[in-house]
């Protein structure tokens, strides 16, 4: 899929790589766990961005980074939040996918199917209010 994208794309991807490990690095250290994992659907971000499309792998880190801000915030309350958001995310996966269902929202909708973090963005606005990303993780816990 990432092989279709523009040069300029796959570069931004790549270049994202070390510090998207970085920011699951901060989520296991955060939650007490490894093993995490994260995929983002690179294209179907691309496409959304549009114009921007070449700066998908920028907008997919600090989505991540973003998301996993907020979860530190979360797991830092108190040893009940970061148990209860643990034991909700078993698959110890985070998973990006674009959505054109719905009005508009932003951030990106947080959702947790078979134990799978879910952030859905919608493809009117992958790029708004990223660091806001999670915030709502607490009330669906």
């Amino acid at each position: 899929m990432a092989s279709q994208l523009p040069l300029t794309a796959r570069k931004s991807l790549k270049d994202a790589e070390p510090q998207n490990a970085e920011a699951i690095k901060k989520l296991e250290a955060a939650t007490g766990t490894t093993g995490w994992t994260f995929e983002a659907d690179g294209a179907a971000i691309h496409e959304a961005l549009k114009n921007d499309g070449n700066l998908v792998g920028r907008v997919i880190n600090q989505t991540l980074s973003g998301l996993v801000d907020n979860i530190i915030k979360l797991c830092k309350k108190d040893e009940m939040y970061k148990e209860a958001f643990v034991e909700k995310i078993t698959a110890k996966k985070i998973k990006f996918v674009v959505t054109s269902e719905g009005p508009a929202y932003c951030p990106g909708e947080t959702s947790f199917p078979e134990g799978v973090l879910l952030v859905t963005i919608h493809q009117e606005k992958p790029w708004v209010n990223v660091n806001q990303t999670g915030n709502k993780i607490e009330s669906q816990l």
